[in-house]
């Protein structure tokens, strides 16, 4: 897996996840959308982009509020979802280096988990503030670094503890974006003013570790890759460990993630 560039390995995994990611992963991302709205100042008439889609929901939630929202994403299967789920919409396909809009086309442009995915976030911060208006806002959302509450942890831990965590995978050539000043010194190099990120929490509530393991595998492109490694032929181990790892956060009977995430945003 190491040979290939860190772009196939997240457009491969994408596609690959899109069919499932609304009823799997988007129970995670989608806990930060209203803040991340909240935090965009949406007004009626606002003109909004939602920066890697995904399946449109946080589009379709600007929307809601009375945006005049549209998504791009550079993955056919996530679009394709998307148009199915809200076919009044309008997405198109992009990469988020090239955008395909004229300058200053934009007063907001929207990204919920979508820029930590980006290899080269600094080239598509660059596109965004040319496709805003003078004024305008970028708001985004990325997932803090790894702690032992997190589902990130709890996947390396508990393919740690089988014994075999496989081959390295492709890592973002910019390096990881996820800590408040990487989020402000990111915004801050692509010429953004009034650059701001905090650190935001939600709980993501799962009926059980298998739950969470079904969730990656099935919605996620670096931890269903990492589970990958060991699945189906460690799955017992792998489910037992997790079961493990998960004990302090059950609650009645289910489980109660405490997550984090990074709410950055800046002016152009």
């Amino acid at each position: 897996m190491s040979d290939l560039s860190y772009r196939d390995f997240e457009y491969a995994g994408w596609e690959r996840a899109a069919a499932n990611y609304a009823k799997s992963f988007e129970s995670a991302t989608r806990l930060f959308v209203s803040r991340l709205l909240d935090a965009a100042q949406i007004s009626p008439g606002l003109r909004a982009l939602d920066l890697a889609c995904g399946t449109g929901i946080a589009a379709s939630l600007a929307a809601a509020r009375g945006a005049k929202a549209q998504g791009v994403d550079f993955s056919p299967a996530m679009l394709k979802a998307a148009r199915q789920r809200y076919p009044a919409m309008e997405f198109r396909e992009a990469d988020a280096n090239a955008l395909p809009f004229e300058d200053q086309s934009f007063d907001l442009v929207l990204a919920n988990f979508g820029v930590n995915h980006f290899a080269f976030p600094l080239d598509a911060l660059g596109e965004v503030r040319r496709v805003l208006k003078p004024g305008g806002r970028v708001v985004f959302t990325v997932w803090a670094a790894s702690e032992e509450s997190s589902f990130h942890t709890l996947t390396v831990d508990a393919v740690c503890a089988v014994g075999d965590p496989g081959p390295a995978l492709p890592a973002p050539p910019d390096g990881e974006l996820d800590s408040p000043r990487a989020c402000l010194r990111l915004l801050e190099d692509a010429g953004f003013d009034d650059a701001g990120a905090d650190v935001v929490e939600a709980a993501l509530r799962l009926d059980s570790a298998q739950h969470l393991i079904d969730m990656l595998l099935e919605g996620t492109v670096h931890q269903a890759a990492l589970l990958g490694t060991q699945w189906p032929e460690r799955a017992d181990a792998l489910r037992e460990a997790m079961e493990r790892g998960t004990a302090r956060f059950q609650v009645r009977g289910s489980l109660k993630l405490p997550v984090r995430a990074i709410l950055a945003s800046g002016t152009k």
